[in-house]
This record gives structure tokens, sequence and C-alpha cells, in this order.
């Protein structure tokens, strides 16, 4: 994976880490809003990658 893409809920956000083996470790974070309680919320994603 070379870069990861995030579409989600306002203040979402992303870290990516490169690790020492070669493998690369997206995390994603949010704080919901009170208006976010009880709600379903919807989190799309893709990676890139440098092969098909």
């Amino acid at each position: 994976i070379t870069d990861f893409q995030v579409s989600g809920p306002f203040n979402m956000s992303k870290t990516l880490k490169s690790e020492s083996n070669g493998v690369l470790v997206a995390t994603l974070t949010w704080t919901p809003q009170e208006t976010d309680l009880y709600r379903r919320v919807p989190v799309c994603f893709a990676a890139d990658t440098l092969h098909r």
C-alpha cells in the first residue's frame, strides 16, 4: 500500500505509518458529534498499491 483514501463523517482523520518490514499501517480516527448519536455513519475507503 502506498496511500489510503477515506471518505466519511466530519472530522475523521487518517494516519499512515511505515513499519520496518515494509508494512504500511493505516489508522482512522473519529470523534462523533452529539448529533451523530444513534445514527449509522458510512465510511468508504480505498488503498493505492504499486501493483495491480
